[in-house]
């Protein structure tokens, strides 16, 4: 905590908020969480907090907009991510338990578990108890007369007894119960006020701080996004198909173990990364005359001469800040905090960013006015410099070295100076979000000073950095088995496309896989059945639709559902918008089919030196359905090879009449098919016939011999 600020500082607001919608990505997801704001004085400044959020949570992805519908809402002037440790404060340990507290608790529970054992055993030893055997008589005599009055009396007495002691152990079973909650109640209660203890993995979060300043409207709401690693989607499809429509619904199995359930949000399922280096291209100018170097850009300019007047009157009025002090090599970072490798990194390699160098040139360029330099003495012109980092959150890291120019040799008496030390490596000179202007008590004041993310967080007495290495680690390691059959979602020709729920869904932060539903849409099918007997004489059903979606359909499951009952599950391929789609829907017995085939060998050509082979296929169709079936037969026949001319093949009309088979797009090519296209009413059969005569030389004969089928 910093000395001097407390006077300053306004105790926050700690506002209940919910999440409203999740856009999940690749890998990471964008959450973005509402709270009402509470009505303030108008241009007055207030400080709130959104707390309980994500220990995984990207500092640098942090975004704050603050909404009202009527009037001006307030201006967000300043955001925060602190460390919010789940402990009670200094005002809430007053009325916390104390060890005596929770020795009373226990002393009270056992009290009661002690008298509830007795009264138990005192039912046991009434219940052992009963009236003693009638004695023996003597030989000869009649029995003794029995006190059977004396007997049902203790009886009566037993019973009455028994009764009475188990409605008092009903009472103190009761009472056990609520000495066992109020004894649990305060070894818990005292546990978290106990301050030496470290908090638990668990009772750690992180929390926004938002300073607000002016507006004038009656209710806000603010509205805070952030990132979070740890989440993976796959897509999946169901289609159910009836008469002549069928409905395609988009699913999609979610994982995401980033610390928060996601109930009643919607969500936004996209292929895209949460972050992506793109170099934009610059188009050069056209220039006539010498190649003259490149300017290299710098990241930021120096600071205006004469920030420090600004504070006169604040010196006047509070006193003179501390003179600053000088600052050491590595103050821009905490020492638990470089480099930040808890950070992930969603770009498939790291890509080298632009080094600034003010600083160097400011120290070599001599004042205005002044006389030059001697050449001995001068700066080089440009020396190796490495790149800070881009970012200690989505972006990560990335360092580039620039090329020194070729130095001119200089003779001269005086020895040439030591080349200035290079700055170190991790130098954030360009982390913008990282940048912090001191308050005007400060010592600092008036520069953009670099810190640490451990010193943006509350001061805790755990290894914090290592607490968020852990649960990063936790959290990405989840999606890497995904289910069996399903795909995960990747661009589509360099394009990105996002599905959106159509209602809210719930995902809890376990890691496990859960199907949300998307949205689904209805289109006409075309129904349909397809046979090759020359491989097998089954006949498969398929089904053809349009994409009735707007968006593409990515490679994934399709449980596919005929009527009510489910049918089987298929693979779907890839999909433009407004393509067509074809799905298998297996076996069809009741159209039957068979292949009958003849072979004639015969001498042909003037002096018969060459050999005829004819070959004939006959298929017969039978539609046993109730209904009408369509039924594609597709044959092949042979195919020469290049420069094969002694080889001649002939195909015969066929009857009916077929076609050359033109295999789709996605689809192997066929060389040398055919097919038939029937349309066969219920109990009608239909004979397919065909032909084609391959002529080689008489002293040759084909591999494999020369009947072909």
């Amino acid at each position: 905590m910093r000395i001097g600020y407390d006077r300053f500082r306004v105790r926050p607001i700690d506002l209940p908020s919910a999440i409203r919608d999740v856009l999940v990505f690749r890998r990471g997801a964008l959450i973005a969480r509402v709270a009402s704001l509470p009505c303030s004085p108008q241009g007055s400044r207030s400080t709130v907090r959104l707390v309980g959020l994500p220990l995984v949570l990207d500092d640098d992805s942090v975004r704050v907009q603050v909404q009202a519908e009527d009037g001006t809402p307030p201006c967000a002037i300043e955001v925060r991510v602190e460390l919010d440790v789940v402990a009670p404060e200094a005002e809430t340990m007053r009325g916390a338990p104390s060890e005596d507290d929770v020795r009373a608790a226990r002393l009270a529970h056992d009290r009661v578990a002690a008298r509830l054992a007795e009264v138990m055993a005192d039912v046991a030893d009434l219940d052992a108890l009963g009236p003693g055997a009638r004695p023996p008589g003597r030989r000869g005599e009649p029995p003794p007369v029995a006190p059977v009055s004396d007997r049902m009396a203790l009886l009566a007495l037993r019973s009455q007894r028994i009764e009475r002691l188990l409605a008092e152990a009903a009472e103190l079973r009761m009472a056990l119960r609520r000495a066992v909650e109020a004894r649990d109640d305060v070894a818990r209660r005292f546990a978290q006020a106990s301050t030496a203890r470290a908090p638990r993995s668990d009772e750690l979060r992180k929390a926004v701080r938002i300073t607000l300043l002016g507006g004038s409207a009656t209710s806000a709401t603010i509205v805070v996004q952030y990132g979070v690693p740890g989440a993976r989607w796959a897509p999946a499809y169901d289609l159910r198909i009836d008469d002549r429509r069928a409905r395609l619904g988009l699913r999609a199995v979610v994982s995401q173990a980033s610390g928060e359930d996601w109930s009643g949000v919607d969500v936004v399922c996209s292929t895209a990364l949460p972050q992506r280096w793109t170099e934009l291209r610059e188009l050069p100018s056209l220039r006539i005359g010498r190649v003259q170097p490149a300017v290299r850009k710098r990241g930021f300019r120096p600071p205006p001469s004469g920030a420090r007047a600004l504070y006169a009157d604040y010196d006047r009025q509070c006193g003179p800040a501390p003179e600053a002090k000088p600052m050491p090599p590595s103050s821009s970072l905490d020492v638990p905090d470089a480099p930040p490798a808890y950070a992930y990194d969603p770009r498939p390699e790291r890509m080298p960013a632009p080094a600034s160098d003010m600083m160097r040139r400011s120290a070599a360029m001599p004042p205005p006015g002044a006389p030059p330099m001697p050449v001995a003495f001068a700066a080089p012109a440009a020396l190796p410099m490495p790149a800070p980092k881009r970012g200690g959150g989505l972006l990560g890291e990335a360092a580039a070295f620039v090329a020194a120019p070729r130095s001119r040799r200089v003779e001269s008496v005086v020895p040439p100076a030591a080349p200035p030390p290079l700055p170190a490596p991790d130098e954030p000179q360009l982390e913008y979000t990282r940048l912090r202007m001191p308050a005007a008590h400060e010592a600092d004041r008036g520069e953009l000073v670099v810190i640490g993310h451990v010193s943006m967080w509350t001061e805790t007495r755990v290894d914090v950095v290592a607490m968020v290495r852990v649960a990063v680690a936790k959290a990405e390691a989840v999606g890497s088995d995904l289910p069996v059959g399903h795909v995960p979602p990747d661009s589509a020709d360099g394009f990105d496309h996002a599905y959106r729920a159509s209602a809210p869904v719930d995902v809890p932060s376990d890691g496990h896989w859960h199907t949300i539903a998307l949205t689904s849409a209805e289109t006409e099918v075309h129904r349909g059945h397809v046979v090759v007997p020359r491989e097998s004489t089954d006949v498969f059903r398929w089904a053809e639709l349009a994409n009735p979606l707007a968006s593409p359909l990515l490679p994934g499951p399709v449980d596919v559902h005929v009527g009510d009952d489910f049918l089987l599950t298929s693979q779907l391929r890839a999909t433009p918008s407004r393509g067509r789609i074809r799905v298998g829907l297996g076996v069809e017995p009741a159209i039957v089919v068979a292949r009958n085939t003849t072979f004639k060998e015969s001498a042909a050509g003037l002096m018969g030196g060459s050999l005829s082979l004819r070959h004939g296929i006959g298929v017969e169709v039978t539609n046993n359905l109730r209904g009408p079936a369509e039924v594609e037969v597709r044959e092949r026949v042979p195919v020469l090879r290049e420069n094969e001319s002694a080889i001649e093949v002939a195909v015969h009309e066929a009857s009916p009449r077929w076609e050359a088979y033109e295999a789709a797009h996605d689809e192997p090519d066929l060389r040398g098919g055919h097919r038939w296209q029937l349309r066969l009413q219920p109990g009608e059969t239909q004979t397919l016939k065909a032909g084609y005569t391959v002529e080689i030389s008489g002293k040759h004969e084909l591999v494999g011999g020369n009947r072909r089928e």
